[in-house]
């Protein structure tokens, strides 16, 4: 789904370069996938990972003059992505609700209703979800070698061969990036969190936890 902009908002950065606005269009296009599958894993209901991408580019867009190019584009508009599925969890933590369809009986109509489903507790699930975007934002701060085989291997899902590949890499050089990306994620997110914790925020991404335990 391309991304909606009104003609205020066009307005607004009207005083942007144009090529740093078709950067960021391309690359939110090119993203996209990416960025739904991480909306996906952080609130686990794909409509609602519509929704926040979708307010996540337009929240990027128009701060898009605050971006300095210090990081890749892809990444900025993931840790903006990550942020607002987080506090798309803040406002839903207290209302976690299973729906139940049934048959009327009085008019044959489909009747959805909600109840509260005792099998989740919204505290638990929003501790997981603030772990892993820690995760995430310690993700972002590593050297640009390990960051970007990271990005690619991990987060992407990308096969390594694809990844080396699309980097001019071996494989072998690609593996020993990526293992040496999850041992640095393993030291920065213990000083953060504690080693207990921090066991529990790597737990959090079964991907990021397969090769550092």
């Amino acid at each position: 789904m391309p991304i909606a902009l009104s003609a205020m908002e066009v307005e607004t950065n009207a005083s942007m370069p144009e090529g740093r606005i078709r950067e960021f269009l391309e690359t939110a296009e090119r993203r996209r996938p990416q960025l739904l599958r991480m909306a996906r894993r952080l609130t686990n209901s794909n409509e609602d990972a519509e929704d926040i991408v979708q307010e996540a580019l337009m929240k990027a867009y128009k701060a898009l003059e605050k971006f300095r190019g210090e990081s890749q584009m892809s990444s900025w508009l993931g840790a903006i992505v990550q942020n607002t599925a987080h506090e798309h969890l803040r406002s839903r933590r207290n209302r976690v609700f299973v729906s139940i369809e049934f048959l009327s009986k009085q008019d044959n109509e489909v009747v959805e209703i909600d109840l509260p489903d005792p099998g989740k507790n919204p505290e638990e699930t929003w501790r997981s979800r603030e772990m892993e975007g820690i995760l995430r934002e310690e993700v972002s701060k590593l050297g640009m070698v390990c960051r970007r085989a990271i990005e690619l291997c991990v987060l992407d899902e990308n096969p390594q061969l694809a990844a080396a590949q699309s980097l001019n890499l071996s494989v072998a050089t690609m593996k020993s990036r990526v293992f040496r990306g999850k041992r640095i994620l393993e030291r920065a997110v213990s000083r953060r969190l504690g080693a207990q914790h921090a066991a529990m925020a790597l737990g959090t991404d079964r991907r990021l936890r397969c090769e550092i335990q």
